[in-house]
């Protein structure tokens, strides 16, 4: 199944507003097993995560 990008987008960003601890149950809640929208999301967060200072704009900047 094909994910679309638009609610990529729009989950990835509402998880980088939350704190870390509440992220799984959002986005269990959100992807409703869907688990290539998931795997998305979860990989798109640790690029973020290990991306240091090299993107010096916040994500949502990035993305408009």
């Amino acid at each position: 199944m094909a994910v679309e990008f638009a609610r990529v987008k729009e989950l990835f960003l509402a998880v980088l507003e939350m704190a870390p601890a509440e992220r799984g149950a959002y986005l269990d809640k959100e992807c409703a097993g869907d688990e290539a929208l998931r795997r998305q999301i979860e990989a798109m967060l640790a690029s973020h995560a290990n991306s240091g200072e090299l993107l010096t704009d916040t994500p949502s900047a990035l993305l408009q």
